[in-house]
């Protein structure tokens, strides 16, 4: 999404994905790759409320886990956007943020991805942290 906000011609010296298959199709694949994340902690609840627990955990504590991974992921997209948003702000109106500013948008911006993936792991994982 970030590579169409932008109109960048380039990711990584490869071409980007808007500039093969075109903005509609680059859109919606990326909103169905946000909305497969989601569908993966509906796996895991269902798992949960069927007497499946993890970790030995009961399945109480296994319940309030996944209630935490959905405000997590939640939480995470929100910071993505307002990053997103206000790179595109700054684009926009020609404004220079400080270097904070372009620190604190960057690390909700992409940071938000890796960490909903670490998270998410850590959620799952079979040792305890």
């Amino acid at each position: 999404m970030d590579d169409v906000e932008d109109d960048s011609q380039l990711r990584r010296g490869i071409p980007v994905t808007h500039k093969i298959f075109g903005v509609p199709q680059t859109i919606n694949t990326a909103n169905y790759v946000y909305f497969q994340a989601y569908q993966e902690l509906f796996k895991f609840r269902r798992r949960s409320r069927d007497g499946v627990t993890r970790n030995g955990q009961d399945s109480a504590s296994t319940q309030e886990s996944e209630i935490y991974l959905d405000e997590v992921i939640t939480e995470e997209l929100i910071n993505l956007h307002r990053g997103q948003g206000l790179d595109l702000f700054w684009r926009d109106s020609l404004t220079c943020p400080t270097e904070e500013e372009y620190i604190q948008m960057v690390l909700g911006k992409t940071g938000g991805l890796f960490r909903i993936a670490v998270k998410l792991m850590m959620a799952r994982s079979a040792s305890k942290v």
